[in-house]
């Protein structure tokens, strides 16, 4: 395990990074003009800020405060046998997979031979999650009741690690991708199903604007982020901050 991981940490040393800042004035000003919580008091983080990386082999990945977001990589597979095994991620994501069916499925997504982008979720330089990104085929999204017209993303995730749940480390994890999604690919809607029983995730959801939209079937719901306008996806909120 001690040399996987050496392997991903030898690997930041290729990345080239982009930096995305938005000036503090221009942010203050926005805020003071449109967005009602700064007339109110309310403290907002100026730590708003996403470093997103960029390898030279093209795999773009986000990095924000004590969290990191990168392509899966063969080397993922002992981590994802383990969380996939683990009763309460399987409760919520199942199934659970033995070493050879996570390699059956996510080896394709890996060499990119499938529409779903993998990525694995690290915090304070441990892996610790999973999250992924495609866009809704077009049999999905008649399920969902979508125009086939409409370019709608989807996401999935889950923290393997289940000792770090409750810590607001989901929310931060989903934020940073949506910020990205809408940044660098221009998703303006993004949607997931989750089970009506899992009111921890919901809530964690629900913190990041996602709201519900529609019952699906198996006791699942259908939930929806939309982008704002430009103006006001300028100005920080505070859940973008650790929480």
């Amino acid at each position: 395990m001690n040399h996987v991981l050496a392997e991903m940490n030898n690997s930041r040393n290729l990345l080239v990074c982009r930096i995305s800042v938005i000036y503090l004035a221009q942010l203050l000003g926005a805020c003071c003009n449109r967005n009602p919580i700064v007339n109110k008091g309310f403290f907002i983080s100026i730590q708003i800020f996403q470093i997103f990386v960029e390898s030279k082999g093209g795999e773009n990945m986000i990095q924000t405060n004590e969290l990191y977001v990168r392509v899966m990589n063969e080397s993922d597979y002992p981590y994802m046998t383990k969380w996939l095994n683990d009763d309460l991620v399987v409760e919520h994501y199942g199934p659970r997979l033995t070493c050879e069916q996570v390699i059956a499925k996510y080896c394709p997504r890996i060499n990119n031979e499938h529409y779903v982008t993998a990525c694995i979720v690290e915090y304070k330089d441990a892996p610790i999650g999973y999250i992924q990104y495609y866009e809704i085929p077009k049999e999905q999204l008649k399920i969902y009741g979508y125009s086939l017209e409409e370019p709608i993303y989807g996401i999935d995730q889950f923290i393997g690690e289940t000792r770090l749940w409750g810590k607001g480390i989901g929310t931060q994890m989903i934020s940073a991708l949506l910020e990205y999604l809408s940044a660098r690919l221009d998703v303006s809607k993004v949607v997931l199903d989750v089970k009506d029983t899992n009111l921890q995730a919901i809530k964690c959801y629900e913190k990041c604007d996602f709201q519900m939209v529609k019952k699906l079937e198996n006791n699942h719901l259908l939930m929806e982020w939309k982008k704002i306008n430009a103006a006001i996806d300028q100005c920080p909120k505070q859940k973008h901050s650790l929480l």
